[in-house]
């Protein structure tokens, strides 16, 4: 790894703690409390209340795993298989009763302005921050913490349903392994850029350019924003095809000023200008077209045997309150299946572990008498209908007529239900 303890020892007093406008410190009370307790909190002077970025607590409280240290993918390269997104299949034995994985905690598909709805602080965050929002970067600078790259569980997920909504549906964990992509790649800039703040920097030790410049750039001045444009630009860059990178374009396009700059960059030309002008900046120059560093792209230049030991360390941060989007409360007094449907399930075709647990999710769903959040259990784009996993390859559909009377009037496997979705308008 380029960077270790020793070298961070090295900078001595150029070290220093997080400032009080970097994004982790809001990320911090988002992780920790519920969006009632965020308003209290917001309700008092922020002068004398403050909640501070700590990671130990988080990592003491499981919100937080740190894995090993890791560098920016090829752009033509695949994946490691550790941040791979997808489904364990599994028969759901009695034993592994309100047990699921991480992964199944959460709905992977979902309607992120209904999540944002009902999440006003996350919704305040990406209005505020960005991609911060979904994740960040503590810089090696940084003396209290671990530093690298934080990437907030839910973030994935959101870019996956905004940008990748079709490929989500065919291929979920392709989908979530792109959003994660663009993520890394945006917050793996950041270090990019501290490396070469920090070399400008020991061309003098005794004149500090980092922590002047760090405090601009998270002050939320939206001219000191040009390196969050350029992150974006590079981590766009990192993500194939058009369709995919257009839904890219369409989140950014959303974002607070500077990142929403990232189109002026996408020219390899504009894009080392950009570095130039930000090479500028790194010596307490304002952003401006004129105060260009000529050769200030050089610093973030690097031979590929030292780029490929460019690793960064990379910490998974889950909020204490599930972040899934909030769902209607279905209450279920009565439920009739459809004479088709119960053919169906008879049907000496029809797989046998499809038939018990066809049983066993009927018995569970009248038993309980109402749901609002389960992993099995999913919300269409039709007003009153739902669907159920029956299995891990087969769904049915449940309307719900009046209030508590519900009707399954579907059970087919993933392919015969793609059509029945497409036929009744429920994508």
């Amino acid at each position: 790894m380029i960077i270790d303890d020793e070298i961070r020892d090295a900078l001595g007093e150029n070290r220093f703690d997080l400032p009080d406008g970097h994004p982790a410190h809001r990320r911090m009370r988002e992780l920790l409390m519920t969006e009632g307790e965020i308003a209290e909190f917001e309700s008092f002077d922020q002068e004398t209340n403050q909640v501070r970025w700590d990671h130990n607590r988080l990592e003491e409280l499981g919100l937080v795993t740190s894995r090993p240290p890791r560098g920016l993918i090829s752009k033509y390269g695949s994946r490691p298989a550790w941040y791979l997104f997808g489904h364990e299949d599994q028969e759901e034995g009695e034993e592994n009763e309100g047990h699921h994985s991480a992964l199944e905690q959460y709905q992977l598909r979902f309607d992120v302005d209904i999540l944002l709805a009902n999440r006003a602080p996350l919704a305040a965050a990406l209005a505020t921050d960005g991609t911060e929002a979904l994740a960040w970067y503590i810089p090696f600078h940084d003396t209290d913490s671990e530093w690298g790259i934080y990437i907030r569980d839910i973030g994935p997920r959101i870019i996956a349903n905004r940008c990748f909504p079709d490929l989500l549906r065919t291929d979920p964990g392709e989908a979530l392994g792109l959003a994660f992509d663009f993520l890394f790649a945006h917050e793996f800039f950041h270090h990019i850029s501290e490396i070469a703040c920090t070399t400008l920097e020991n061309s003098n030790p005794s004149n500090p350019l980092y922590r002047p410049y760090f405090d601009r750039l998270v002050s939320g001045d939206a001219d000191e924003a040009l390196e969050e444009a350029l992150a974006n630009s590079f981590a766009l860059d990192f993500i194939p095809g058009k369709q995919y990178k257009d839904g890219l374009r369409g989140l950014m396009d959303d974002c607070p000023p500077g990142y929403r700059d990232y189109g002026e960059y996408q020219s390899e030309l504009r894009f080392e200008r950009g570095l130039d002008w930000l090479a500028s900046m790194f010596t307490g120059k304002p952003f401006s077209r004129s105060n260009r560093y000529t050769f200030g792209h050089g610093l973030f230049s690097h031979p590929n045997s030292v780029f490929k030991r460019m690793e960064v360390p990379v910490h998974d941060t889950t909020d204490i309150s599930p972040c899934a989007p909030a769902l209607p409360m279905c209450i279920f007094k009565n439920i009739t299946v459809l004479v088709d449907v119960l053919d169906r399930v008879k049907h000496k075709k029809t797989p046998h572990d499809v038939r018990k647990q066809f049983k066993k999710s009927m018995r569970r769903l009248r038993e309980w008498g109402e749901i609002e959040r389960n992993r099995r259990w999913n919300k269409t784009a039709r007003k009153s209908w739902f669907f159920w996993d029956v299995t891990s390859s087969w769904r049915m559909s449940l309307v719900e007529e009046t209030h508590g009377d519900w009707v399954v009037n579907f059970i087919g496997n993933h392919t015969e239900y793609d059509r029945f979705r497409e036929r009744k308008k429920l994508n």
